[in-house]
């Protein structure tokens, strides 16, 4: 390796132990505050940062270092997973996750549409976003214009 590949390959796992920590707090929090009766975002808050991690673990992979992060972190797939901390349905989970986007201006339009118009995860994604704003009185057509992660979502 050259020194500016060992500099992004520092970079990335400093920001990779970084992203971890933030896992591990949020796993915490999910576990601790399950029973609550007001969703605290937790549980989304953990998927969230898991899908990032899963961009990161890629790249380690792309780039022959996996092993080596896999070594250092030996409970990284304990981190990466909530396990079966509640029970949600189908529905609550879709709600979760639109609520977790909704409610974050930094919300990444790809993501969103990447993660609420699953079709393999959901199997009706326009039945549940319906659900979702009725639910909850947000106007579904002007979704895309208040909320500009939500402007790759086919709403009809």
């Amino acid at each position: 390796m050259n020194s500016e590949s060992d500099f992004i390959h520092e970079s990335k796992e400093e920001e990779f132990a970084k992203l971890i920590e933030k896992i591990n707090r949020a796993k915490r929090n999910a576990i601790k505050y399950k029973d609550s009766e007001a969703d605290l975002g937790f549980e989304n808050l953990h998927y969230k940062l898991v899908c990032e991690a899963g961009d990161y673990i890629h790249w380690f992979e792309e780039n022959g270092t996996l092993e080596n992060i896999e070594t250092k972190y030996p409970d990284l797939q304990t981190a990466l997973t909530l396990g079966d901390i509640s029970k949600k349905t189908i529905k609550e989970e879709f709600e979760a996750i639109f609520l977790g986007f909704y409610n974050d201006e930094n919300a990444d339009s790809e993501m969103v549409k990447r993660e609420l118009w699953d079709k393999k995860r959901w199997t009706n994604c326009s039945k549940l976003l319906l659900d979702v704003c009725e639910k909850h009185g947000i106007n579904k057509s002007e979704l895309k214009i208040n909320k500009p992660a939500f402007k790759l979502i086919p709403i009809q």
